[in-house]
């Protein structure tokens, strides 16, 4: 999936379209330089009804392609190096949302997988359906 980022959109937005494909993960926009800092105080957060417009500052649309694969770190610089926004993408663990520093080289996907096993648990036995593309063996 690719998403066009324009200076409309707002915060929200995006974050709810990101949201969409990994629900287990949360994309937060920060003042600039903060995440550089370590400082992730909820007063550096950047507010959801924000648009892209005001944060971004090379004010031209530009695509970031945003798939399974892509590596967490990889995404985060692209925001930085494309637009100038600062982002930190986090995972959720049961009722926190944990940084995903210490994981940055992992995919999208991992991640994800990984929020997902930590909330709702890992199931002894995976229900066998119709779409089951293990059946018969």
């Amino acid at each position: 999936m690719k998403l066009l980022i324009t200076e409309s959109m707002s915060v929200r937005d995006l974050q709810l379209a990101f949201n969409g494909l990994f629900p287990f993960l949360k994309l937060e926009f920060f003042k600039n330089g903060t995440v550089l800092e370590k400082m992730y105080g909820l007063n550096k957060l950047i507010s959801p009804h924000s648009t892209i417009g005001q944060l971004w500052k090379k004010k031209e649309a530009a695509e970031i392609e945003i798939n399974e694969n892509t590596r967490v770190r990889d995404l985060e610089n692209d925001f930085l190096e494309k637009f100038g926004i600062t982002t930190q993408i986090f995972r959720k663990a049961g009722n926190l949302w944990l940084e995903t520093t210490m994981t940055d080289s992992w995919t999208l996907k991992q991640q994800n997988e990984h929020g997902k096993e930590i909330t709702l648990g890992k199931s002894k036995e995976e229900p066998k359906g119709d779409f089951d593309l293990n059946r018969g063996e």
